[in-house]
């Protein structure tokens, strides 16, 4: 298995969400969350079939186990040519960090972390949005409907289900780009 975090394409990252949006879906089906999703969560295989690693972990351990052990080990991505950290923490899903309990809305919320950043380099700030178009040129425009709605505060202003979420990536047009390599852009 490898991690995902490597070089993709709009295309492939796409893939990767709806084959991750898949298995949450199932997974909920069995009270399970992963509510910290984070690109060396998702582990692909050489036939480029997704495996979700973590799942329940928030839940079996509780937050502030959970937190002490995660905030431990901060581990370097490397999405393109550029290498940064993502924490769990950094993923997490704002009802999560404010001690609420977690649905599939907070991985809504941690997925669309995770692909912008696999698709820009960057984390988003969902307090200052900034196109994934501004970080690559040739991107849909698309993406950004998606996360905006993914990253909103308030879990009711999500996509209402994993399910929803899945049709509107596999939806999605592509842009210019979509079977190239994303290259790191970093911001002007």
């Amino acid at each position: 298995m490898q991690q995902a975090a490597a070089h993709f394409s709009e295309e492939g990252v796409r893939k990767l969400l709806v084959q991750v949006v898949r298995g949450l879906d199932h997974t909920q089906k069995y009270k399970l969350h992963h509510l910290a999703l984070t690109p060396l969560h998702i582990l692909v295989d050489a036939h480029g079939r997704v495996k979700i690693s973590g799942l329940g972990f928030y839940q079996m351990l509780g937050k502030e186990l959970f937190e002490a052990i995660v905030s431990a080990a901060v581990v370097p991505v490397k999405s393109g040519p550029k290498r940064f950290f993502i924490s769990e923490m950094e993923v997490m899903a704002p009802e999560i960090k404010k001690n609420k309990e977690g649905e599939f809305y907070s991985d809504i919320y941690s997925l669309a972390v995770t692909g912008y950043t696999l698709l820009t380099s960057h984390r988003p700030d969902p307090h200052h949005y900034i196109s994934v178009t501004e970080y690559q040129k040739g991107l849909s425009p698309s993406w950004d409907s998606v996360f905006t709605q993914c990253l909103q505060d308030n879990p009711n202003q999500r996509y209402t289900s994993l399910g929803e979420l899945g049709r509107a990536l596999e939806q999605l047009p592509l842009g210019e780009a979509a079977g190239q390599p994303l290259a790191s852009k970093k911001k002007e």
